[in-house]
């Protein structure tokens, strides 16, 4: 059973976490997997390393992310826009094939899901989580207030999001650039999907 919670931010900040390019294209998995690579490569680094990498050294930026993701939607003779997605095990597989990452792999999250998720956090240092945000999620994203289940919600807008940090009644993404909390609810109604990488 893994602990009640975990931080894996280790001092990365909103200001260094940065939109990669979902602020204008459909990539979200691709920026998703860009703040895991942050998280391993902090998580990897020296205490100097680490400072500088706080301090905002070189961390991936929005012009990477995009020709990450217009080089890979290429190999499916796609094109960026606001509303191509991308799907997660076909971008694992493609960074793999690359030499990019060295191996993937999905999590299952069936009961207990929470627990598994928790501890493929841990373990892979952060998952990326594929999940359908409600409206009311949607369009109150990033105001400082946990997504959570509301009657009548329906979740309907696919998204991928960065899992950095839980606690014992809440997890917390990155997304959009920024920290958003989610209720265990929202994550057990809405997350379908966990992806680790290395």
């Amino acid at each position: 059973m893994p602990p009640a919670n975990y931080d894996l931010r280790r001092g990365i900040g909103n200001r260094i976490w940065q939109w990669l390019g979902n602020d204008r294209f459909g990539d979200c998995t691709v920026a998703a997997y860009l703040h895991l690579c942050m998280v391993h490569n902090i998580a990897a680094s020296s205490s100097w390393k680490k400072l500088l990498y706080r301090a905002g050294y070189r961390p991936p930026h929005d012009p990477f992310a995009v020709v990450l993701y217009t080089e890979f939607l290429a190999t499916l003779n796609e094109k960026p826009s606001g509303t191509q997605g991308v799907d997660p095990f076909t971008f694992f597989t493609w960074l793999k094939v690359k030499g990019i990452i060295q191996d993937f792999q999905q999590i299952d999250i069936t009961a207990p899901g929470e627990d598994a998720m928790h501890q493929a956090m841990i373990d892979w240092s952060g998952c990326l989580l594929a999940l359908n945000l409600t409206t009311y999620a949607f369009d109150t994203a990033l105001n400082g207030k946990a997504w959570d289940v509301r009657p009548g919600d329906v979740p309907a807008f696919g998204h991928a999001v960065a899992l950095v940090e839980y606690g014992p009644l809440n997890d917390a993404v990155v997304t959009w650039g920024q920290i958003q909390s989610m209720t265990r609810a929202f994550t057990k109604e809405c997350v379908y999907a966990c992806w680790v990488f290395k």
